[in-house]
């Protein structure tokens, strides 16, 4: 579960901006609690399970986003990028006198299997200059690993998985670019492992684009039946009975060729061999138009874009909930109106008991309701 994060010095932030997922303590506050998640195993105790990010255009809601996708692939694919170091997409705050542009940081706080974490980098011109690792159980916070540049200490009881790796307090076998937590989750540390699970299991998906995250919906649709279980008991709101994925045939046509070379000739059929049993996969929805509950199939695309875009978005937030994983939605709300994106949310609260939290950015400002959100689940 992520507790904190927070960025400076990345896009347009200067200042170190941070979100955060804990629950208000308040009294007055205590309402909603099924939009709450309650541990038992770590402080703290209570955790939101969902965040909506309010703002005008250009105020930095996508950038927010897109620096905990960053984060995500700095740590678990930087290792595999060798030639273009994935940190070189980071650029520092520009707008500002000094040449000097300084360091870029990145940290966030997070439960993985049952303890907290507290990770975070700085990083200039593609190159790592710091990163550190600490964890805790209930109070006491203990570092496992700190690094300035080649240069690491590390706690030799609580972090043993560091010991080959580091040698007269240098750096072995990781390049300047390249996270130390993800080398040794390579090699399955223990604490460097719970890491790089948490971030692997983040997922950043726009809602203005259905084309996306459709097809894993189709793919849980066809594999996972108690997915086809789960949304029969959601789109009938939506009047729709079924969902359905048909295949069909793949027709392959040419133009007639009154002057075809045997080169020519031969480059078709072999175009026709290869398509022959290929197949295409089209989504219908079924539908009942009488009092005797007579049926009717209809193409999804003669479905309002609000409905295509819900039926897309299921399939990402029930595989969050199946894993508890973090998904964040950039433009969770377009074409959506506000009963239906109340509805899909007050879904996956009641449905989410793994653990699974969803951030969203909305413009739609009648979600600013306390009949299904908590004051402290909104953020400007």
């Amino acid at each position: 579960m992520l507790i904190n994060f927070t960025l400076s010095n990345l896009w347009s932030f200067k200042d170190a901006q941070t979100l955060s997922m804990l629950a208000s303590t308040t009294k007055k506050e205590d309402f909603n609690n099924i939009n709450t998640f309650l541990s038992d195993d770590v402080s703290p105790k209570k955790i939101l399970k969902s965040v909506l990010v309010f703002g005008a255009n250009a105020s930095g809601k996508s950038n927010l986003f897109k620096g905990l996708s960053f984060f995500r692939d700095v740590v678990t694919k930087s290792l595999a990028s060798m030639e273009s170091p994935i940190l070189q997409n980071g650029m520092p705050f520009l707008l500002t006198n000094s040449e000097d542009k300084g360091n870029s940081e990145l940290e966030i706080i997070f439960i993985s299997n049952n303890k907290k974490y507290r990770y975070g980098i700085s990083f200039a011109d593609g190159v790592i200059m710091e990163e550190w690792l600490y964890w805790s159980s209930i109070s006491r916070e203990t570092l496992l690993f700190e690094r300035k540049e080649n240069h690491v200490e590390f706690n030799r009881r609580s972090f043993k998985e560091a010991s080959s790796f580091v040698v007269n307090g240098e750096i072995q076998k990781t390049r300047p670019d390249v996270p130390f937590v993800s080398v040794l989750a390579g090699f399955d540390g223990e604490r460097s492992s719970d890491v790089f699970e948490f971030f692997n299991k983040i997922k950043v998906i726009t809602g203005a684009n259905d084309n996306i995250s459709m097809p894993e919906t189709m793919s849980l649709i066809k594999n996972d039946p108690v997915f086809v279980d789960w949304l029969s008991k959601i789109i009938p709101s939506f009047q729709i009975n079924e969902i359905l994925i048909n295949s069909v045939d793949i027709e392959t046509s040419f133009p007639k060729l009154d002057h075809a070379n045997e080169a020519m000739v031969s480059f078709f059929n072999s175009i026709k061999t290869i398509t022959k049993n290929r197949k295409a996969e089209s989504i219908t929805v079924k539908k009942t138009f009488n009092d005797d509950n007579d049926s009717v199939e209809f193409p999804l695309s003669f479905e309002s874009l609000g409905t295509v875009k819900m039926i897309s978005l299921l399939g990402p937030i029930y595989k969050a909930i199946k894993n508890g994983s973090l998904i964040v939605i950039d433009e969770f709300d377009s074409r959506f109106h506000t009963l239906l994106s109340k509805f899909i949310l007050s879904v996956y609260h009641y449905d989410n008991n793994t653990k699974s939290q969803i951030i969203a950015a909305v413009q739609d400002t009648n979600l600013m309701s306390t009949d299904i959100f908590r004051r402290d689940q909104i953020y400007f």
